[in-house]
């Protein structure tokens, strides 16, 4: 097994399903060895292998499929959320993912809620396969008191070429909320259908998600018993989550005919557009020296000031929702607030 440092005899470091007394899977992601970023990977060959025979490369990730917002002090409702995940459906779907259907539902009974809600894995599993995709511990939604009264929503996903056996995860983010597992088929795909509560999530921004398994063959180690990423296998990592992991392992047969596992943690990071947030710091600091400037304010120069200062937000608010960088979004509604107050009750020096 190579976790970064090169190739260690199994038998030294495992036992069961444990490596030197810790999890298999923390071990791995808490080990600084097997983190990489794209450009690392891109360029990293990984040894080990039996000369010129095949492996399989596992990728498990992360991928939106849908967004929605809760507002603090109003009341979701299922119709709302429903209407704004098909919305952003054109956006986040792909060939390998995407939402088919999305509705308000009257709330079901619970042997409805358990027919549609599968569970199809230990916490365990669903632990694992979380922590590979660099998100925190999950919750299924069993284990929350569901508000009965509530709006409820139904959606419904499917995955292609994905790892036949495999379990998927259709989960709430950003404290991830599992819905409904599914087992992938023997070809590769899979459907999901979850029914959530509109109130059992927490006011701001939020994710809908498929976590799971992708499996790439056609991977062949050289005559040295190399093997170098591929730009098509670039890709595939590319179309997981920004601002979240993907676990790659490499699995092939070593020159003692046994197997070769090397694994590598991608951190997938992408640089927040943080500049956007300097149009509202600028937009209210000229707005604050013309107001010192002596001119006398009326109140319809006050009513021009706030607007412009909410349409410098603007900004912030698309990119934040469409790059999925809610912090972006976060500061920027904070921001425009402040501006705001500023402008309307900053005195006269």
């Amino acid at each position: 097994m190579d976790f970064g440092g090169g190739s260690v005899n199994s038998d030294k470091v495992i036992s069961g399903s444990k490596i030197v007394g810790t999890p298999l899977y923390s071990a791995v992601g808490a080990t600084s060895n097997s983190q990489r970023t794209l450009t690392q990977l891109a360029q990293e060959q990984f040894t080990g292998f039996a000369p010129n025979s095949g492996a399989l490369l596992e990728i498990i990730g992360a991928r939106t499929v849908g967004q929605f917002v809760t507002v603090p002090n109003v009341a979701s409702d299922g119709f709302t959320i429903a209407a704004a995940l098909n919305e952003s459906v054109s956006r986040t779907a792909t060939e390998l993912v995407k939402i088919n259907d999305s509705k308000a539902i009257p709330a079901p009974s619970q042997t409805e809620l358990e027919q549609v809600n599968k569970i199809e894995s230990t916490k365990d599993e669903m632990g694992r396969i979380f922590f590979d995709s660099g998100l925190p511990t999950p919750t299924r939604l069993y284990d929350l008191r569901s508000p009965v009264k509530s709006s409820w929503v139904s959606a419904s996903a499917s995955v292609r070429n994905y790892a036949p056996g495999t379990i998927i995860y259709l989960t709430i983010t950003s404290d991830p909320i599992v819905i409904s597992e599914a087992v992938v088929d023997e070809f590769g795909n899979a459907q999901v259908t979850g029914v959530f509560p509109a109130n059992v999530f927490g006011n701001g921004a939020h994710s809908i998600r498929v976590i799971g398994r992708r499996l790439i063959d056609g991977v062949v180690a050289d005559a040295n018993g190399e093997i170098k990423i591929s730009n098509e296998a670039m890709n595939e990592i590319r179309k997981f989550d920004m601002q979240s992991n993907a676990t790659v392992r490499y699995i092939g047969y070593n020159v003692s005919g046994g197997t070769s596992i090397a694994i590598r943690v991608v951190r997938l990071r992408s640089l927040l557009p943080w500049w956007i947030l300097w149009l509202i710091v600028w937009t209210v600091i000229i707005g604050l020296i013309v107001k010192q400037s002596g001119r006398t304010m009326q109140k319809r120069d006050l009513i021009i000031g706030s607007g412009l200062i909410i349409l410098s937000a603007l900004p912030s608010q698309y990119y934040g929702w469409t790059e999925i960088a809610y912090s972006v979004m976060y500061w920027g509604e904070g921001l425009t607030v402040i501006g705001l107050v500023l402008w309307w009750r900053t005195p006269k020096l």
